[in-house]
């Protein structure tokens, strides 16, 4: 008599075998592969960024400087009345900092054109020039009571990092008597 079960017990036993030795080389080809994503994420360069803001062209207030990097926002505010100048300084976190250059990349800096100026404006509205680099990337731009979406978004996102009082003025209370 033939002992049909020692024989199928050994065919399973092969197929068996060579599911896991099937599973152990997909798994060692998906493990290499992560293992080169995540050295290539590592090797990557940094983004480097500055937002530089300078507000100016109020008749009763003086120049205020708004300083971006990739881990700290800085404020310069120089009052005319009393002739003082008054500093804020605040450490920008992981989050904060891709938040922000979330928004910078939504910006088309070769589209923004040099002067953005609406001349129907009423005067001492207060203007602002802007300086934004990204990386090797970089453009200086005035703008006084116009609207650019893209920028009006990144200085958005600036003001809820900040307290009221250091707020960059490029808001909707600017554009409140258009």
């Amino acid at each position: 008599m033939k002992n049909y079960g020692c024989k199928i017990r050994e065919r399973f036993g092969v197929l068996h075998r060579s599911k896991i030795t099937h599973f152990a080389k997909m798994f060692t080809i998906w493990f290499a592969l992560l293992l080169c994503f995540n050295i290539n994420a590592q090797t990557t360069k940094p983004i480097k960024y500055k937002v530089e803001i300078v507000q100016w062209g109020l008749m009763f207030h003086g120049n205020t400087t708004w300083q971006i990097t990739e881990d700290s926002i800085s404020i310069k505010m120089h009052a005319r009345q009393y002739d003082s100048l008054t500093s804020y300084s605040k450490g920008l976190s992981i989050t904060e900092r891709q938040t922000i250059f979330y928004w910078l990349s939504k910006i088309d800096l070769q589209k923004i054109e040099k002067e953005n100026v609406n001349n129907t404006a009423p005067d001492d509205m207060g203007e602002y020039d802007f300086d934004i680099s990204i990386n090797q990337h970089s453009k200086k731009f005035h703008i006084y009571r116009v609207k650019i979406d893209s920028v009006f978004n990144l200085v958005k996102q600036i003001n809820l990092l900040l307290p009221a009082q250091y707020q960059i003025g490029y808001n909707d209370s600017y554009f409140r008597f258009q």
